[in-house]
């Protein structure tokens, strides 16, 4: 499944603000894993604000892959990592 924006409570107790958490999940092999967390909102307008930032993120999440450019470079056959301790 691919990555996808979730509302829900924040954490209970007796500290509990009331606020809904908003984060980018994902779900792989029937289990959710956070991606990132968005942050909490406190209000409508907080909750419309960070779920579009979070649609936005899902729309252009950045560069997804590397793009080298090794055209034009000569390749490298072999390297050797010298160690400074000796």
């Amino acid at each position: 499944m691919s990555p996808f924006v979730r509302k829900g409570p924040t954490a209970s107790g007796p500290t509990a603000s009331g606020a809904t958490a908003v984060q980018i999940a994902d779900k792989t092999g029937g289990k959710y894993r956070i991606v990132e967390h968005l942050g909490p909102a406190h209000t409508p307008e907080d909750l419309a604000a960070l779920v579009e930032a979070g649609k936005a993120k899902l729309r252009d999440p950045g560069q997804a892959t590397l793009d080298f450019d090794i055209a034009d470079k000569p390749r490298v056959a072999s390297a050797v990592v010298k160690s400074p301790r000796g």
